[in-house]
């Protein structure tokens, strides 16, 4: 799924210890009910920033110019700010959306940080009801202050 095209079976959320220096109180969700809401204001959900098998970043050897015209992505900029609310019910519906008929990784991310870019996300209105382990449900997250838009992109890319 997303940018690294993983197995889609897998879970959509992927949960680890905290590093040891983490200056955040973070909830062991290994032993909390997803659905539930965090039991204080200073809890959050950890998302690990590495996930096991994923290679390591490496800077392109290219300049900008060479990898990025912006007329390459016209498109899929646009079909990623028309993306609905029904796409975003589930990771596998938004991801497929945005990344289907695109080749490189590059042009997969690129949908994703846009789509992202598109949303409100403090002022959308989400129903109290949506389950934590989709797209909407992590946008609540965020409104609650207990997501992070860096941690949001890395689930879609995974």
């Amino acid at each position: 799924m997303g940018c690294n095209s993983s197995n889609i079976d897998e879970p959509a959320v992927v949960f680890s210890s905290p590093p040891p220096s983490s200056p955040v109180s973070l909830v062991d969700l290994e032993t909390v009910d997803l659905l539930q809401e965090p039991a204080s204001e200073d809890q959050e959900i950890y998302i690990s920033p590495h996930e096991e098998g994923y290679p390591k970043p490496v800077p392109t050897k290219g300049k900008r110019d060479d990898i990025y015209k912006v007329e390459d992505f016209t498109k899929i900029d646009e079909r990623a700010r028309n993306a609905t609310d029904e796409h975003a019910k589930s990771y596998e519906n938004l991801v497929e959306y945005l990344t289907s008929g695109l080749d490189t990784n590059l042009q997969k991310l690129r949908a994703i940080f846009v789509w992202m870019g598109s949303q409100s996300f403090m002022s959308r209105k989400i129903p109290g009801n949506v389950n934590i382990d989709t797209p909407l449900g992590y946008i609540r997250l965020i409104q609650k202050r207990k997501g992070s838009y860096s941690s949001f992109l890395a689930l879609l890319c995974r």
